[in-house]
């Protein structure tokens, strides 16, 4: 899998990447991805700023690049929009959490309305 190069494809669940020799780091492809997390009833118990921290710590360390962190009111609780390197990252990523914190998630991937636009001509 190549993460350093330009995307000259680009679909709602796929990228077409062609590599770049000698790529620089700020032209890595990340994928957005979108994390529903929903509370357990210990989880609730261990929510603080501290452990919102350790967190993003988690996400750091697992290549993610947070866009926005959201708490919600519904089916789910928690709404983050984050970018990863790959699948993998994402995965090691939730499932850390999920030890850290109770919090179950699930994922997606995700593109904005703009590059759907594009897809779905």
């Amino acid at each position: 899998m190549v993460y350093f190069g330009k995307v000259v494809h680009s679909g709602a669940y796929c990228q077409k990447i062609e590599p770049v020799k000698n790529a620089k780091k700020e032209e890595m492809v990340m994928a957005n991805f979108l994390m529903l997390g929903k509370y357990s009833v210990d989880a609730i118990k261990g929510i603080s700023p501290s452990r919102s921290a350790k967190a993003l710590a988690i996400i750091k360390k697992c290549g993610g690049e947070v866009k926005s962190m959201h708490a919600l009111v519904g089916r789910y609780d928690l709404a983050f929009i984050i970018d990863f390197p790959k699948v993998q990252d994402l995965i090691k990523a939730s499932v850390a959490l999920t030890k850290l914190t109770g919090v179950a998630f699930v994922s997606s991937p995700a593109i904005t309305i703009e590059e759907f636009d594009k897809v779905a001509k």
